[in-house]
């Protein structure tokens, strides 16, 4: 009774995952199933396809799988729009502290102090530019009558003089 062509072909495919060679696949499937060379050769091809398929197809949910824990991880890590503002209005207002370095004998201490003066108006300044305070402003300007300009030093506009 001869093996389907299914069972040799996923033979070689777990040969193949287990890293094995075109050589020691044909003497494992010759001994085996008593195939040619050429029988060997098609499925030899066949099972390298499915298993190129297979790598794929773990490679993309990988890859798929990786980007989605990268995404999350980077909305954690990002404070929100009010999440930044939240922490501006608490530097302002005092609230919330900030690391100062201090030097004691040969080391650099840090330790949490009141935003001072300078700190806080450049919160104000940022909080300012979040909320869009700065922004120019949009002004209707209107044009009712052409000015003539003589380069000569005389201004004239629509009306005669005599």
């Amino acid at each position: 009774m001869k093996p389907s062509k299914q069972i040799i072909v996923d033979f070689i495919v777990a040969e193949l995952k287990q890293g094995k060679t075109f050589d020691t696949c044909l003497k494992l499937c010759g001994t085996k199933w008593n195939l040619s060379r050429s029988t060997f050769n098609r499925r030899w091809k066949e099972a390298n396809i499915q298993h190129t398929q297979a790598q794929d197809l773990i490679k993309n949910a990988i890859a798929k799988d990786n980007t989605i824990k990268a995404l999350e991880a980077e909305k954690q890590q990002i404070m929100s729009a009010i999440e930044r503002k939240k922490y501006l209005e608490g530097i302002i207002n005092g609230t919330i502290k900030i690391k100062r370095p201090f030097v004691m004998k040969d080391k650099i201490v840090e330790y949490m102090a009141e935003a001072d003066h300078n700190e806080r108006m450049k919160a104000i300044a940022e909080l300012n530019k979040m909320e869009g305070d700065y922004a120019a402003q949009k002004q209707d300007v209107t044009i009712h009558s052409p000015m003539i300009i003589d380069w000569n030093g005389e201004n004239n506009t629509d009306t005669k003089t005599t």
